[in-house]
């Protein structure tokens, strides 16, 4: 507890115990203008208590700092729920009625935009079906674009390919993929770089309804104890976290990465890592090495099974990935680099390694999903100091995908264990709206290594499972490190933000196989109560 109190808490949270995430383990804490003011039993708070003072009683809930999600696409899930989601659709038919079915409400000439496709469905379609030709039967001419569950591939009827410009003399740009048939025609399948060449979804949206999308993906957020963000997104969505925080209407922390292409922008006005305030502040120049698994675009030292000779696609490797990241550093700019495949992961930390001797000071990099790592690279993150920003929750969807295109490298998948053993930091997220953002199900991911039929028996390389604790400070302590806020976030010390999650029992004492029902019932912003269950 602090010394004695001499004004009145705004909040007093009563609740079973609450981990602080350093030794201290309280059951009731005492909040004053948006800080941790007081932490003890619920005698020691009663001089806290005024007559304006909120009292949460959890008396049956455990407390830990709210989560942050070192992650996400904010702005593009906001915008994503007023399109069609086709998230868990389980055939291609059925997706293809879906789409169909909202065609039928659409204005004519308008583009039909889906989100959240699992592009692997298409396995299904009879020889000789091209994607485009499957769209133009069941919508016509309208235009429609699918993108893909992990953002990485859009899917175009001949319709969308005609109103994108897209044809068979179009150039492919560097990085990125036109699939084209036989002929040279373009099948409806762009990918990585090429997406540049589509429209983006958050251009077909009215502010109205941006706004609206917004003010849902935070009240979610909150559901889910959520209450920090890591958004890896351009400038219009750093203009809309900008916007609604003057309006008042952004209960949310946001660390924003803004995109590489932004980088002499950021370089002209001086922006470097860390510029802002504890609710919204820069963090790295966001890069992308490689696609991604799902798309069959992540960089491989192997070839994709059935595809002699095709190891994916590198988007910005070598000298251009170096030079750019360099770049950045000498700016004062830290890199966080998109690597999924093997030789992703082994090109990012090349280039940082080159960014670490020319940077004035020591900054924050950070590679991005590192999904599968070998384990020379594995010990490069730690000698590095490079934080492996992951997203457990990727992981049960993934399994059978890496043991259908990864059978050599899938071992390396996803190396927790490997990454903490070697003395790396993980910081863990969960890439919305390509996966949950509950951070329950992350930790699950983490710690038991399951798909979602709850297979293999044991978990998939269950050697590389960690405990919930462990997962417990990616999300937390790890994670304000990762966000450049160590020491001033991710704790419930005093004179910390008073950002809480109370969670329905105890995290660190349920049995692993319970993790996935813990559940929110009540998280705490900057001191208010903005979720209840």
């Amino acid at each position: 507890m602090s010394r004695q109190a001499t004004d009145k808490a705004d909040l007093i949270v009563h609740a079973r115990r609450i981990y602080t995430m350093d030794r201290a383990r309280p059951s009731a804490a005492a909040v004053a203008g948006g800080r941790i003011v007081a932490v003890g039993t619920r005698r020691q708070m009663r001089p806290w208590k005024g007559r304006t003072t909120t009292v949460l009683e959890a008396p049956d809930a455990v407390g830990v700092p709210a989560f942050t999600d070192c992650h996400t696409h904010l702005f593009s899930w906001a915008c994503r729920l007023n399109l069609l989601d086709l998230a868990g659709v389980a055939s291609l038919a059925q997706a293809l009625r879906r789409i169909e079915k909202r065609s039928g409400r659409a204005t004519r000439g308008e583009w039909l935009v889906a989100g959240g496709f699992d592009l692997s469905l298409l396995d299904e379609r009879r020889a000789g079906a091209t994607p485009r030709w499957l769209l133009d039967q069941a919508v016509g001419e309208r235009p429609v674009m699918v993108k893909s569950r992990d953002g990485h591939s859009a899917w175009l009827n001949s319709a969308g390919l005609r109103a994108a410009g897209i044809t068979a003399r179009t150039k492919t740009p560097a990085g990125g993929r036109i699939e084209r048939d036989q002929r040279g025609k373009p099948t409806g399948i762009v990918q990585e770089n090429a997406l540049s060449l589509v429209p983006d979804p958050s251009d077909m949206l009215s502010d109205g309804q941006i706004r609206s999308g917004m003010r849902r993906a935070i009240r979610r957020a909150h559901r889910f104890g959520v209450t920090t963000v890591h958004s890896l997104e351009d400038r219009r969505a750093f203009e809309w976290f900008t916007r609604l925080r003057q309006e008042g209407r952004f209960d949310l922390r946001v660390c924003w990465a803004p995109p590489a292409g932004l980088l002499d922008h950021a370089r002209q006005m001086g922006l470097k890592t860390g510029f802002g305030d504890d609710f919204l502040w820069i963090g790295g120049v966001k890069l992308f090495a490689d696609g991604a698994l799902g798309s069959q675009t992540a960089y491989m030292y192997g070839s994709y099974p059935g595809r002699r000779g095709y190891c994916g696609v590198a988007t910005c490797v070598g000298k251009r990935l170096r030079d750019e990241v360099v770049e950045a550093a000498k700016a004062g700019l830290a890199s966080w680099i998109h690597a999924i495949g093997d030789r992703a992961n082994h090109e990012a930390l090349m280039a940082l390694a080159a960014a670490r001797r020319v940077e004035p000071t020591r900054l924050i990099h950070r590679v991005e999903h590192a999904q599968c790592v070998r384990p020379a690279d594995v010990r490069g993150f730690a000698r590095l100091g490079i934080i492996a920003s992951m997203q457990p929750c990727h992981l049960p969807g993934d399994i059978a995908l890496a043991d259908r295109y990864w059978p050599r490298a899938r071992q390396r998948a996803y190396p927790f264990r490997s990454l903490l053993a070697a003395g790396a930091l993980l910081a863990f997220g969960s890439d919305v709206p390509v996966e949950t953002m509950d951070p329950i199900f992350g930790i699950h991911a983490a710690v038991n290594r399951l798909d979602r039929n709850d297979q293999p028996a044991g978990g998939w390389y269950p050697s590389e499972r960690i405990t919930t604790r462990q997962a417990l400070v990616a999300y937390t302590v790890g994670a304000a490190r990762a966000g450049g806020r160590g020491g001033r976030m991710g704790r419930l010390s005093l004179g910390m933000p008073a950002d809480i999650a109370l969670l329905s029992d105890d995290p660190l004492g349920v049995p692993s196989r319970h993790i996935r029902d813990l559940r929110v019932v009540a998280t705490v912003f900057d001191g208010r109560v903005v979720y209840r269950r």
